[in-house]
């Protein structure tokens, strides 16, 4: 077992890590990871990204106005969201804010 503090962590620049990955036989991998994102910061910096896998993102920290394809929605401390394989997406920083992540599927 390891155990991350995630809510300790400064956030001084924008910052996204992978901290653990696993590949139970015969599966995609799944992986999770915390990312901090300076007030005004934004991933991607300019239009939409995807990726072949689930996410789902757990704010700890601060605010967040994330993009789904035509749906922008605020997101606080205690709000978790569920963004489907290859759907177009982006986050953008209200205020410096703390994020924990899983890939999967």
């Amino acid at each position: 077992m390891n155990i991350y503090h995630l809510k300790e962590r400064e956030v001084r620049e924008l910052q996204v890590e992978t901290l653990e990955e696993v590949a139970p036989t015969g599966t995609r991998p799944i992986a999770s990871g915390f990312a901090a994102f300076p007030r005004g910061a934004r991933v991607p910096e300019s239009g939409l990204s995807s990726h072949d896998q689930h996410e789902i993102s757990y704010v700890i920290e601060g605010r967040l106005e994330v993009t789904l394809e035509q749906q922008t929605r605020t997101l606080v401390a205690g709000d978790a969201a569920c963004i489907a394989a290859n759907e177009l997406h982006a986050s953008r920083a209200l205020e410096d804010s703390k994020v924990f992540w899983v890939l999967c599927g």
